[in-house]
Formats: structure tokens, C-alpha cells, sequence
């Protein structure tokens, strides 16, 4: 999911942090953590999650190529439930 979030928003990083309130650097620096197996994710990196997660349900045209490949053509319905809930969205 982050793999699409900086290939969608390496354009507009300052639109990112408008959108989500998180950095596009703050992004890049949470796939990098996610690639390491021994990472521990923080309750901000949660949140970065969530943030990240609602563009795909708002934002026309938002590139899902990583996302897809990842977890299959169901993928719409694996993020919502794995990041939102009816509050969320």
C-alpha cells in the first residue's frame, strides 16, 4: 500500500501532508521500516497507516498497482477492513 501512496504522491508531497498530516518523507520512512522484519510498529505508524488507506477510497485515479500485487483483486476490501472501519471513511 505505501509503495502507491509515494509512487501516487511523489508529485505533491506537500498535498500529502495537506491531506493525511503526515509527511511524504514520514511515507518513505515507514515503507523502508516495513521492509525490515524486525521493525515495531508505533501507534503513529497506525495512524500513517489509516491516513494512507482512506486515499484509496477518496482520491480518482489513485495508483493501486502495488497494492493489487500484493493482496490480490480483492484488495479493496482487504484494506477496508484491515485499516477502516464506517468512522473512518
Amino acid at each position: 500500500m505505501l509503495e502507491d501512496i509515494v509512487a501516487e504522491w511523489s508529485d505533491w508531497p506537500d498535498e500529502l501532508q495537506a491531506i493525511t498530516g503526515f509527511e511524504f518523507a514520514e511515507y518513505r520512512a515507514l515503507k523502508l521500516k516495513l521492509d525490515d522484519p524486525s521493525s515495531e510498529l508505533t501507534e503513529t505508524d497506525a495512524d500513517m497507516m489509516r491516513e494512507g488507506a482512506k486515499q484509496f477510497f477518496g482520491y480518482p485515479g489513485m495508483t493501486t498497482s502495488g497494492v493489487e500485487r500484493s493482496l490480490g483483486p480483492e484488495w479493496l476490501s482487504e484494506v477496508e477492513s484491515a485499516f477502516l472501519n464506517e468512522d473512518d471513511r
